[in-house]
């Protein structure tokens, strides 16, 4: 039952930032439309739809309640979820409480990786509150700044928090195999650490005890990508970080992440972000 309230009544508290749109926003896997911290008492609530984006809440204190497409949900602190804005929604704050959140309005250009967050209504304890909250305020800090850093950081915290919403998931057992989804948790910590080695699929085999072809298959389905993939994901955003804070030279960046030859790397960097390494560089953002 939807408590009797007036449409956009708030209490308390709202600070929103929209971003301004530039010609890198639909560059990098996601982009940040609208940001905001809230903080409000029980006569909150939000109905609409039609929105083409996507929509992630993360509850900081307090309790909401969301209906979308016949399912409900209590969103309660440390929860985040992740809605398709099209169709219609509600949400809002449970009687006689207060509801505290982030929220973040986003555009992808693929989101068939994380199929098992939209599908149906899901939200997810975070294993870590204060991680989910720091991507959070990450991109509240960030969406106000334009140009291709700016917007690549604001895409990778975005993926960032789409990825610990699927370890939190998979952490708390809402699928099935939970053990072989613990090693490939494993697998990726594992390949993140030692990104600049010289890893092979027989290396992930062997480190998560399955078979080369099962491998690929569910760590992608889990992932986004396959296992060498993310591994190249890893190197390149060692780089970028290179590219930005340092005077290496483009060559010794490649060998520092992982890659003898730079012509690999440059390929694999083109590849993630649609430039050379020496222009992402020279197109670096002050802001940043």
């Amino acid at each position: 039952m939807i408590p009797n309230k007036e449409p956009y009544t708030f209490h308390d508290r709202k600070e929103v930032r929209v971003s301004s749109p530039d010609s890198f926003a639909e560059s990098f896997p996601f982009s940040c439309v609208e940001s905001g911290k809230f903080s409000m008492g029980d006569q909150y609530i939000t109905r609409r739809d039609g929105l083409a984006n996507y929509l992630m809440i993360l509850t900081t204190d307090g309790c909401g309640k969301m209906l979308y497409k016949g399912e409900e949900c209590l969103l309660k602190k440390g929860s985040a979820v992740l809605i398709d804005c099209r169709p219609y929604q509600e949400y809002f704050t449970m009687p006689n409480q207060k509801w505290c959140f982030y929220y973040t309005h986003f555009n992808a250009l693929s989101m068939a990786g994380y199929s098992v967050l939209t599908d149906t209504l899901t939200p997810v304890m975070l294993r870590s509150e204060k991680y989910g909250c720091e991507l959070m305020e990450q991109i509240y800090s960030h969406i106000l700044y334009t140009g291709m850093l700016s917007r690549a950081y604001q895409s990778n915290s975005i993926s960032n928090l789409l990825t610990e919403m699927l370890f939190s998931l998979r952490s708390a057992g809402s699928v099935q195999n939970s053990e072989i989804i613990e090693n490939l948790t494993e697998l990726a910590d594992y390949i993140r650490n030692h990104c600049t080695e010289p890893l092979h699929l027989d290396d992930f085999s062997q480190f998560s005890n399955l078979s080369k072809h099962h491998l690929i298959r569910i760590f992608g389905q889990q992932f986004g990508m396959p296992p060498y993939r993310y591994l190249h994901f890893c190197r390149i955003n060692l780089a970028q970080h290179l590219l930005r804070g340092t005077n290496m030279t483009i060559t010794e960046i490649a060998h520092e992440v992982g890659y003898s030859d730079p012509v690999v790397f440059t390929r694999h960097f083109r590849s993630f972000n649609n430039i050379a390494p020496g222009a992402y560089r020279k197109n670096a953002d002050p802001a940043d």
